[in-house]
């Protein structure tokens, strides 16, 4: 007999995932939309607090955060203005703006952290997310955790594209809290201050980020991989020819590194996240031409990462870094005594 669940609402439906087998040790835990669980998470419990009174709210984004934020608020009737820095592409500022969020356009992330603070000294009841600071980001993730569980039983890595680090570091910290031996993988762009590496253009759509949030644990990492735009939009392409699964491009890279880390470990089960469908990027996905001027095309992928021994080296394709579960901090000390 096949039980199906009636959903109240496509937030409600996209708080849990939906798990998808890849390879016999290898998993998808799939979303709608993975940023409306701290969007919904952080909005209620606001609420409770009482720090929404005003119905107010102000974030920067660089694109999925804000428009889960868009879409809650909207349901929910409150004022949003987003702060985004340049780059964001186009159509999720044009969804931002069609959820009646009052969207600008800055340089770069400190200047829409900088306008924040401004703005909120002279109107204390702007409520202020804050998802790269938040520790309530992370929180939010229990419940997928326990979902992983129930569907698993033991897991043995966990394997995600990191932005501000909370679905990722939310989740395996509660995996570890339960008991589960459970190694960490985290997948960054290659434009992305995330992990030791110098802030460059190209960060991809939901994974990378222009500065450091403290939501993301180092300490947690087990190993860190690093993927260009083009291979993560090529990964994405491969994994919807060959799973018939439309995913974006953070989607691409984990399924790049999971896919390489479950045939090296055939005897262990991987969990990767798939954060969300790939409706926002169709055309540049599978748009040859257009991928060709940009020159953001590939025929392959590489068979497999290139191995670095420190976040610094340099590397112009897919890498690998055995991360160790160590603090960016002693990443830079170690560097400075080895010069």
């Amino acid at each position: 007999m096949v039980t199906r669940v009636v959903h109240n609402s496509p937030i409600e439906a996209s708080l849990l995932p939906t798990f998808i087998r890849l390879a016999k040790n290898l998993v998808a835990a799939t979303f709608g939309f993975m940023k409306l669980i701290p969007a919904t998470f952080i909005l209620e419990q606001a609420e409770k607090d009482e720090r929404l009174k005003a119905g107010k709210i102000i974030e920067t984004t660089s694109g999925p955060f804000g428009l889960a934020l868009a879409i809650v608020a909207a349901q929910r009737n409150y004022s949003l203005t987003l702060l985004c820095p340049k780059g964001v592409d186009p159509a999720i500022l044009e969804q931002m703006a069609n959820l009646g969020a009052k969207v600008e356009v800055l340089l770069d992330q400190q200047e829409c952290i900088d306008q924040i603070q401004a703005r909120r000294s002279k109107d204390r009841e702007l409520f202020w997310p804050s998802q790269y600071h938040n520790p309530q980001n992370s929180g939010s993730y229990a419940g997928v955790a326990e979902a992983i569980l129930e569907a698993m039983g033991n897991v043995d890595c966990l394997i995600g594209a990191v932005g501000s680090g909370g679905s990722l570091c939310g989740t395996g910290k509660y995996l570890r809290l339960v008991g589960q031996d459970l190694r960490v993988v985290a997948v960054d762009a290659m434009g992305s201050v995330l992990f030791g590496k110098s802030s460059v253009p190209g960060r991809l759509p939901g994974m990378g980020n222009g500065v450091m949030p403290t939501t993301l644990e180092h300490r947690m990492v087990d190993e860190v991989h690093w993927v260009t735009s083009s291979e993560a939009l090529c990964a994405a392409r491969r994994l919807h020819k060959f799973h018939g699964m439309c995913m974006g491009t953070s989607s691409g890279a984990a399924f790049l590194a999971s896919s390489w880390w479950a045939s090296k470990n055939p005897d262990k089960t991987a969990v990767v996240f798939f954060p969300d469908h790939s409706s926002r990027l169709f055309t540049s996905l599978f748009c040859k031409e257009t991928l060709q001027a940009a020159d953001l095309w590939l025929d392959e992928l590489p068979s497999e990462p290139k191995e670095i021994s420190h976040p610094r080296e340099e590397s112009n394709r897919w890498s690998r870094l055995e991360w160790a579960r160590r603090s960016l901090n002693s990443w830079e000390l170690a560097r400075e005594a080895s010069e």
